[in-house]
């Protein structure tokens, strides 16, 4: 199980009345004799348990009982609520396992009894020591749901309540789960409220003693109820992804739900489609069942949603993890106990596969309760066995090794019948593996600072004498009673002896144990530290432990720090580690308590001055051009001291260079950097009264000349011949000048020195006709250095282009076609030179020039391209204009696609009414049989018609495909049909080579020659050619009846009659009741029967009748009258 606690378990019990009315006393009375009469027998082998005698262990009815090792000390010790018939406990109980077949109540009391709740053990604050997470009612009402978490303080001494809000539930399950798995244990909560709200809820663990809600919901609760029995959830890691994953089952109005949820990780669940079967009064178990390394389920439930009393209906479910969330039921098994059930896995014969043991309650009345043992049988099968364990309810059952042989016991609770018992719980040792005789000395520390512990053995035995290795205690130093406690005279190691007898068996068992005490600790010395600003935090734990413990293991004892001694006797306000200490003189308390008793603890101080060390001032870098590249400048450092620390009194300043060497003292105006390039001088400024002092660091830069590099000639474009351009591109010039240096900073000057602006414009206007030469200019920003470069800017005439005639073409297909613009760049240029041409479409993205003889236009029917012509010399010297591209629609004729004339007739003339430029009719043999508007068809076939039409100097055709086609009339061949039956029909055949339509009623027609589902009757079938080249039809008789019919008196369905009867006038018609006794005689002519008999209207019933059609045919069934 990936991120849970251990003994993670669910127990759901429901307190309720039954009350048996007559008629159902009776049932329940029958069944009982029947099952009796009927017993089936499927168990095999056995599995024996010892009852443990245990006097007076305190019952878990409707509650739940628990092993777990409360006080760490290796052994199953027991936790106990439930209801308290005998007013026996008033709160949940501890039961100490002495290790001897025997337990101790312990003095725990301040955790309060509840019943219908959940319970969850687990190390949530990870000290070690397992937590409790409880929830119920401590009344048996919703009303009074509590939620609580009891830290675990000082291995079991004390169970304290955490301060934390958690919302009541009840008849739900509380799980401990590592939900986003960050290795802290969150909670899961399902149950009700007080109003009766099935809520689900995650309470995400922060680390500091908290948890938040996430507000995550699964299901629907405002569909759930709380109908017997509640819901229950399961935590689980079913795809070995390392996430718990979600089974969970809930119910609702007539309606209940087994699901399974992947955990997705941040809290997040999704529900896995599997069909798991529904089911109520779940109990389930997961485990690796086959050993596969993945996580089975194992449970049981009835299928009936209402289970208040049990039923006999349920069944013992295997389901195996088949991977990736998908599970197959390899085992089922009959199990009528599903009321107030429990299922638990467990190696019950060590055979190395989890067996299962069912606890529940059959139906009260017919059936008993069970417990039933099923082994493992290897192979995803279950074998049922016998066994010694009791039969009981409103309880459960528990698996554990509380005397640890390797082997489970089971802790059986809940009210038993054989004996009577209200409230039990019952220990039942397994007797696989038997130690007869004692083996180990177990010891248990006080709960107080008394160098107090207590002694046992593992086992039974008939006497006993101990030594305790500490004779300051005089006659105390021995003992002979069974489970003695000793008070040592002082802490240190001591060898304990148990000398037993056991029948003939005598022996002596030693175990070394330490006795602490109050631990004794040294006083730590004071602390004296200049308390910078960059380091004002200490790790006290650091500083002083090794001091403090002085050679005692750091592993026993917990170190805590505080400012009061008071805070640090009572445990309160516990200082933060690190801590920020205050620049003013302060004592710190030091509280040293054993890991496994807080109240076992010693308490020191130490004092802590703090100074405040000099404050240094922030200074930008010096910085010095390299004027000869060899990385070393000299630096100005006179001003340096005062930039440093102002006029703050009583400081030094020392420099150091970067290999350490100090600089001469007192410090020169100047210095010359040793390491080239740059160089972090070291500067510490010392306080001459206290000495606490504060370094940082002053950079060298020996900053190199920036690069101006070459820039290439601009040539603009003169519109007017006059030298002047406003077109000279800029945009690249300092891309170019910098060529990937950064930190720089360009400006540009006139011939006579003038900075120009910066950035220079773009596009920017000579002011010297023809050409003119700019300097460059490129700084460092930090240092100021900079190199210089020219730019010469020289001017260009503008191209002379002509405006190209738009272009024609027939569409080829939606608005598209080719053109030949083979010709348009002559148009354009004439013979000039030294130019660029570029083509773009309306979106601005160009085309590859020159264009082709087949162009094809991108935007349908109508394109503008775009055309630029630039100096080839310079691309902001250039002139702009445009050639359409135009496609012609084809003519268009709305044609039949197909011509039907009967066979009788010679042949079809057509003529068309559009005045196209060409006409041209193909017939289909392929010749020309008409260059006109009008044509006479007379072969059948397929023939074309081709248009054409002059448009924009440019004839474009279109050609039509159609078929003549000549038709024979309908016969009928045959009428299939079927009556009296769940599907009447009638299917007609026929021959003919004409598109035929059929009908009923000649009235209504269809395309389909079979009509289904139709009332049975006399038809008259028809069949007719389309193009109304003939018809024919054929009687149908079907016979069938009216399953029901209400008569009354709104005209539908008033009467009764076998349909089709009218075509039968020998036939004849019987109507009867359930009894038999004859109600109408019908005529096959008569409209029907009204319902009646002897003028009085009959009820709503089922009536049967005779009909004898008198062809040898005769029908007999039953159909319901309803009013």
């Amino acid at each position: 199980m990936v991120g849970f606690s251990i003994n993670l378990r669910f127990k759901l019990i429901y307190f309720y009345r039954i009350i048996i009315l007559p008629e159902i006393l009776f049932y329940l009375k029958a069944t009982f004799l029947f099952l009796s009469l009927f017993t089936f027998t499927t168990v095999c082998f056995s599995q024996n348990f010892k009852r443990l005698q245990t006097q007076n262990l305190k019952g878990g009815y409707n509650g739940f009982s628990s092993f777990v090792d409360y006080d760490n000390n290796g052994y199953l010790d027991i936790f106990v609520t439930g209801v308290d018939f005998e007013n026996r406990f008033s709160n949940a109980v501890f039961y100490k396992n002495n290790g001897d077949n025997s337990f101790t109540e312990s003095a725990i009391t301040n955790i309060p009894r509840v019943i219908y709740g959940d319970y969850a053990w687990a190390d949530f604050d990870n000290n070690g020591t397992l937590d409790l997470l409880y929830s119920g009612t401590t009344s048996g009402f919703p009303a009074d749901g509590i939620t609580k978490v009891f830290q675990n303080i000082d291995n079991g001494c004390e169970f304290r309540e955490l301060n934390i809000s958690l919302p009541g539930r009840t008849n739900g399950s509380s799980l401990w789960a590592d939900v986003d798995s960050d290795g802290l244990l969150d909670i899961f909560l399902t149950g009700y409220t007080p109003s009766n709200e099935l809520k689900v809820e995650i309470y995400r663990n922060t680390g500091k003693g908290d948890f938040v809600n996430q507000n995550y919901s699964f299901i629907d609760d405002e569909n759930t109820t709380t109908a017997f029995p509640g819901e229950i959830a399961r935590l689980h890691d079913l795809d070995n992804d390392g996430k718990p994953d979600l089974v969970i089952t809930s119910r609702a109005p007539n309606y209940f739900s087994f699901d399974i949820y992947k955990n997705l990780g941040d809290f997040k669940f999704e529900k896995v489609d599997i069909a798991l079967p529904h089911i109520t009064a779940l109990a389930i178990d997961i485990g690796d069942v086959n050993n596969d390394n993945l996580a089975d389920l194992v449970f049981t439930g009835s299928p009936n949603y209402s289970n208040n009393t049990g039923d006999g209906d349920g069944d013992f479910y295997v389901y195996i993890n088949q991977g990736n969330l998908s599970f197959q039921n390899s085992f089922t098994n009959e199990n009528d106990g599903v009321l107030q059930n429990d299922i638990e896995l467990g190696d019950l014969n060590n055979d190395g596969y989890l067996d299962a043991i069912n606890y529940g309650t059959g139906p009260w009345g017919t059936y008993s309760e069970i417990t039933k043992i099923y082994l493992n049988n290897k192979d995803n099968t279950f074998r049922e066995v016998n066994h010694n364990l009791p039969k009981g309810w409103s309880g459960g059952i528990e698996l554990g090794d509380f005397d640890n042989d390797s082997d489970l016991d089971v802790l059986y609770y809940g009210r038993t019948t054989v004996p009577r018992d209200n409230e039990v719980t019952y220990i039942y040792e397994n007797t696989l593996i038997n130690n007869e005789v004692p083996f180990e000395i177990l010891t248990g520390e006080s709960c107080f600072c008394d160098s107090s512990v207590s002694f046992a053995l593992n086992n039974d035995f008939d006497s006993i004498e101990w030594s305790f290795d500490d004779p300051l205690t005089g006659n105390q130093n021995k003992s002979s009673v069974n489970t003695p406690s000793h008070i040592f005279s002082m802490p240190g190691e001591y060898k304990i002896k148990a000398t037993f007898s056991k029948g003939s068996l005598s022996n002596t068992l030693t175990k070394d144990i330490l006795v602490t005490g109050p631990p004794v600790i040294k006083k730590p010395s004071d602390v004296f530290v200049c308390n910078n600003s960059t380091q004002n935090q200490y790790d006290l734990n650091a500083l002083k432990d090794s001091e403090i413990l002085d050679g005692l293991k750091k592993e026993d004892f917990k170190i805590l720090f505080y400012g009061s001694f008071s805070d640090a006797e009572n445990n309160l306000n516990r200082l933060p580690t690190p801590y920020n200490f205050q620049n003013k003189p302060s004592s710190i308390y030091v509280r040293v308590q054993s890991v496994t008793n807080s109240k076992c603890y010693s308490i020191t101080s130490f004092g802590f001055t703090s100074q405040t060390p000099p404050e240094i001032n922030t200074i930008a870098d010096l910085i010095t051009c390299d004027d000869d590249t060899d990385g070393q400048a000299l630096f100005d450092i006179s001003t340096l001291k005062s930039d440093l620390i102002g006029n703050q009194p009583n400081l030094d300043l020392e420099l150091f260079y970067e290999n350490g060497q100090q600089v001469t003292m007192p410090l020169p105006a100047t210095l010359i950097n040793q390491k080239p390039n740059a160089e972090n001088l070291t500067a510490r400024v010392t306080n001459t009264l206290t000495g606490c002092s504060t370094e940082t660091f002053v950079q060298l830069v020996v900053s190199p000349l920036p690069i101006a590099h070459t820039l290439p000639d601009l040539i603009g474009c003169d519109d007017n011949n006059d030298g002047i351009s406003e077109y000279f591109d800029t945009s690249q010039i300092e891309t170019l000048v910098l060529n990937g240096q950064t930190g720089m900073e360009v400006t540009y000057y006139d011939a006579a020195g003038n900075m120009l602006p910066n950035p220079l414009p773009n596009p920017y206007t000579n002011s010297t006709a023809n050409t003119e030469t700019l300097t460059v200019r490129v700084s460092n920003t930090q240092s100021g250095c900079y190199a210089e470069t020219l730019l010469t800017l020289h001017t260009a005439a503008q191209p002379q282009i002509n405006q190209p005639a738009p272009r024609f073409a027939c569409d080829a297909g939606n608005g598209y076609s080719s053109f030949d613009l083979t010709d348009l760049e002559q148009e354009l240029i004439g013979s000039q030179t030294g130019l660029r041409i570029t083509y773009t479409d309306a979106n601005g993205t160009q085309m590859l020039a020159p264009l082709s003889t087949d162009f094809q236009n991108t935007t349908a029917w109508s394109q503008r391209i775009n055309i630029r012509v630039e100096n080839a010399n310079n691309a902001l010297c250039y002139s702009e204009t445009y050639v359409d591209l135009e496609v012609n629609a084809l003519p268009e004729v709305l044609i039949e696609d197909t011509f039907v004339i009967c066979d009788n007739e010679p042949g079809l003339q057509l003529s068309r009414s559009e005045t196209f430029d060409s006409w041209e009719w193909e017939d289909p043999a392929g010749s020309i049989i008409s260059t006109t508007a009008e044509v006479y068809l007379t072969q059948e076939g397929t023939y074309t018609l081709s248009v054409g039409e002059l448009q924009n100097g440019v004839l474009c055709t279109n050609s039509y495909s159609f078929r003549l086609e000549r038709s024979q009339p309908p016969t009928i061949t045959k009428v299939d049909f079927a009556d009296w039956s769940d599907n009447n029909f009638i299917e007609i055949s026929t021959i003919g080579d004409g598109e035929f339509e059929y009908s009923l009623d000649g009235s209504t027609w269809q395309d389909s020659r079979r009509f289904d589902y139709i009332k049975g009757g006399v038809y008259e079938v028809s069949v007719r050619d389309k193009a109304g080249c003939g018809f024919a039809t054929k009687e149908v008789i079907l016979v069938d009846y009216m399953k029901v019919f209400t008569p009354n008196g709104d005209g539908f369905n008033d009467y009764w009659q076998i349909e089709g009867a009218e075509a039968f006038p020998d036939a004849k018609i019987y109507i009867f009741n359930r009894f038999g006794k004859l109600l109408k005689e019908l005529s096959p002519q008569a409209t029907g029967w009204d319902g009646s008999f002897a003028d009085q209207k009959l009820p709503s019933d089922d009536y049967w009748f005779h009909v004898d059609l008198g062809d040898g045919r005769i029908y007999k069934n039953h159909f319901t009258l309803k009013r």
